[in-house]
């Protein structure tokens, strides 16, 4: 737990790295924001904290009792619904789904990332205790209603937790076409599973695993051997042994349902932690641990050999991506060794709403051009932001030049003689002809959509813990549509990196898409986190701590509230 000085001018916390973090100014810990945390799975020490704040309680010595949280404003990343939505009503009973308590109800997710500072992409192994069924958005729910001066909600399915759920049926959108699809890992490289893990082999096939398996089949595995990757040297049976242990799959619907009443029930809310993520093994459903002499209760945590396929992870973010573009909310994006398919993905869907926006937006400009004679004011940029390409740009500034200068040449006509009046009618039949039939073409007071298609993308989002290359970083920043890109840094990820490479990665980023967080588990290690990464950034980027930390908080306030 971090050692705070109480001294009104600084503060000199203990970091949960090991190092000591130098003097930071005690003022500034108000102006500090953190886009990224996960303090609600710390469930006993985060209700002492909102005991403390609601009750101002304090011991005989007038110090509180319990570690204070001297951030101003942080994002707390729900994972997965507080309700077991595929369970029935006597199963989610059973799990105790009632209670609304801030202690139960919550998922206990943890990251362990290797010890090793010379790879810059840390190990992940995936954990959580035997609660991770009763999810967390209702305790985060709950915590941002009483302190929405402390706290802004999020909520998302993890990516860790996206095997559990079935895709929609008829979901519009379309297969997501996959980088490198079914490549295998890089000769030399770490592989997903550990360094002596044999390649990953394909989902089975549907057809070959009906026949092979038909009079043994369990009624989970139809489910998940079409979403999970085992290594080829796993046993023969491995993918039907492991879905018997494996929770019942969930309908997606009444998942996207209670995601959507979470988002408009907290107007600010943001939507995550999702993302995409190719290294993360699926997690041994938890398993009950006697009780150890000295009171420590967590049943042990393991991993099974499957892997969650990219494109069954794309299929649920896209949905809920849909969300928080009908929404207008912004996003926070887990991304691990998956840089490529999500710069892919929202490249693609970047295509389609560019063709549907601009022949929207050259139909109704269009339209506006004939209402005034050429006089109407023109856009290079859609309704959401897209800018129009410089063909059709152009055709529209043509449209209205001969437009505006047919109506100044009729205006200065001398119309008294008959026979002038006819030819007049004969070129108003002829330019008729030429123009389009604003009538025909469907162009009325509402613009109709010409192709069914929901928007996927978000006006704004967060690469959280951003992991990928530098010249990543230069392409989701150079994609002209949305959403608007921000890069948040932490030291439990980012400070395992080479310095070369995390100075190169701080220095590339604009100061205005620049934003810090914690990524941690624990309100006690907040603040230390938070003031080692601004110092970390003032260091690279030759700011002062407090220009490094009124900087990153301008940027959270425009990246949740826009």
């Amino acid at each position: 737990m971090c050692k705070r000085d109480h001294n009104p001018e600084t503060t000199e916390p203990d970091s949960p790295t090991g190092t000591t973090t130098p003097s930071f100014p005690q003022h500034l810990y108000a102006k500090l924001t953190d886009a990224h945390c996960h303090i609600q799975d710390d469930r006993e020490n985060i209700h002492k904290l909102t005991q403390a704040w609601s009750s101002g309680a304090s011991d005989n010595n007038g110090e509180s009792t319990v570690e204070p949280l001297l951030t101003g404003k942080s994002c707390l990343m729900g994972v997965q619904p507080s309700k077991d939505l595929g369970l029935s009503e006597e199963g989610a009973a059973d799990l105790g789904e009632t209670t609304g308590s801030l202690v139960d109800g919550a998922a206990s997710l943890s990251v362990t990332t290797s010890s090793s500072c010379s790879t810059s992409s840390p190990i992940v192994t995936v954990t959580w205790n035997d609660t991770d069924t009763k999810g967390d958005w209702n305790l985060v729910s709950k915590l941002a209603k009483e302190h929405p001066d402390r706290f802004v909600p999020c909520f998302g399915i993890h990516p860790w937790f996206t095997h559990k759920y079935k895709t929609l049926e008829g979901a519009t959108g379309g297969a997501f076409e996959l980088r490198k699809a079914g490549a295998k890992p890089k000769p030399g490289g770490v592989s997903p599973l550990g360094t002596d893990s044999p390649p990953l082999s394909s989902p089975l096939d549907p057809s070959t695993a009906e026949s092979a398996f038909s009079h043994q089949h369990h009624p989970h595995f139809n489910h998940y051997q079409k979403v999970l990757s085992v290594p080829a040297s796993a046993p023969e049976n491995y993918l039907q042994e492991l879905a018997k242990r494996l929770p019942e799959p969930r309908e997606l619907g009444p998942a996207l349902k209670e995601l959507r009443r979470q988002l408009e029930t907290h107007p600010d809310a943001v939507l995550g932690e999702i993302g995409l993520d190719k290294t993360a093994r699926v997690p041994e459903p938890s398993i009950a641990a006697p009780a150890s002499p000295d009171g420590n209760n967590e049943s042990p945590k393991r991993t099974t050999l499957a892997l969650t396929s990219i494109q069954h992870q794309v299929d649920i973010v896209r949905e809920q991506l849909k969300l928080a573009a009908s929404l207008k909310r912004a996003v926070s994006f887990h991304c691990v060794q998956a840089y490529g398919h999500f710069h892919d993905f929202l490249i693609q869907e970047g295509r389609k709403l560019r063709e549907i926006e601009e022949d929207l937006t050259y139909r109704q400009q269009l339209k506006e051009i004939h209402a005034t004679g050429g006089a109407a004011t023109l856009s290079p940029l859609s309704p959401s932001g897209i800018r129009l390409r410089r063909k059709t740009a152009a055709k529209l500034r043509r449209e209205a030049r001969d437009l505006a200068w047919e109506k100044h040449v009729a205006s200065t006509l001398d119309e008294s003689s008959d026979e002038e009046d006819e030819e007049d009618e004969e070129d108003d039949d002829e330019e008729d002809e030429s123009k389009p039939d604003l009538s025909a073409s469907g162009l009325t007071s509402t613009v109709p959509t010409i192709v069914p298609y929901e928007p996927v993308l978000p006006p704004r989002l967060c690469m959280h813990s951003y992991g990928g290359s530098i010249d990543m970083l230069k392409a989701l920043l150079k994609l002209d549509h949305p959403p608007e890109i921000f890069f948040s840094f932490s030291i439990v990820i980012n400070g395992r990196f080479q310095e070369e490479k995390l100075n190169e990665l701080i220095m590339a980023v604009p100061e205005d898409r620049l934003l810090v967080e914690s990524d941690h588990h624990s309100h006690s290690h907040v603040d230390g986190l938070l003031v080692e990464m601004v110092q970390r950034i003032s260091r690279i980027r030759g700011w002062t701590d407090e220009e490094t930390t009124e900087k990153t908080s301008r940027n959270w306030h425009r990246f949740v509230y826009g």
